[in-house]
């Protein structure tokens, strides 16, 4: 059995430029901070754990790439397209057995649930992949924008070997894992009851509206937290309309 001693648990936050649907919306301000920034501050700030950011290391990321470097934010630079190597790269240059994957366009991240998927994994030395589910799917495949997910290294270097040619796979980091319960032990905590009064809420950022509508949110908020932020939405009627058509545009 795998010592939990031996085990070190790190944050990779996955950013990159180049995004098709916004290009360069990593960079773009959150409060008074590049997106990218103030998600990593939110983290450092909140977790006794390293956090580290994971970027491409394509030309158009050499400014992000400077810019962290600058800041003494450690950053791993690696493969564009084939994300899984970028994370296996990252967590073995840095030591990780274990990775609590966060993706740079959610900066609205909820603490609290990622606490609690830090606070399972320190008792769990079993399971591959640890997250939440909704509707008998993984959270990181919903709209929500405020989720994370913890795998282990040797489980994204078991798909790599596995499922090397399949580019899903290789684009996505966790679908070779989650897609295959199977072959890796799976633990998803049920968030159903906790949810579904909030199903149409869209926090993510990957489009321009995502991006008008979260400018708009940050002022009226007191704390970032999931559910107060959720109920605020759900007051205005237009705000919400507007997410839900943007989930339909952009359905995973």
């Amino acid at each position: 059995m795998e010592s939990v001693k031996e085990r070190k648990l790190g944050i990779i936050i996955q950013a990159r430029t180049g995004s098709t649907r916004l290009t360069g919306k990593i960079l773009m301000p959150i409060g008074d901070k590049p997106m990218v920034l103030y998600l990593y501050n939110r983290l450092n700030d909140y977790f006794d754990i390293p956090v580290v950011i994971a970027t491409t290391d394509n030309s158009q990321d050499n400014h992000l790439a400077e810019m962290l470097v600058n800041l003494d934010i450690k950053i791993y630079r690696g493969s564009d397209n084939n994300v899984i190597s970028r994370f296996i790269g990252a967590a073995r240059y840095f030591g990780f057995t274990d990775i609590v994957r966060v993706c740079a366009d959610s900066p609205l991240l909820d603490m609290y649930f990622l606490d609690k998927l830090i606070r399972v994994w320190k008792d769990d030395t079993m399971s591959d992949y640890i997250s939440f589910e909704f509707n008998e799917k993984p959270v990181i495949r919903s709209h929500f924008g405020v989720f994370a997910e913890i795998v282990k290294l040797s489980t994204l270097e078991k798909v790599a070997g596995l499922f090397g040619d399949n580019n899903i796979y290789l684009e996505h980091v966790t679908n070779g894992v989650y897609m295959n319960p199977d072959i890796f032990k799976i633990r998803l905590l049920n968030l159903d009851r906790e949810l579904a009064p909030f199903e149409g809420i869209r926090l993510t950022i990957d489009t321009k509206e995502d991006f008008e509508r979260i400018s708009e949110l940050m002022p009226k908020l007191k704390n970032i937290n999931f559910e107060e932020i959720a109920n605020y939405v759900k007051s205005k009627p237009e705000l919400l309309l507007g997410m839900k058509q943007t989930i339909l545009e952009n359905s995973k």
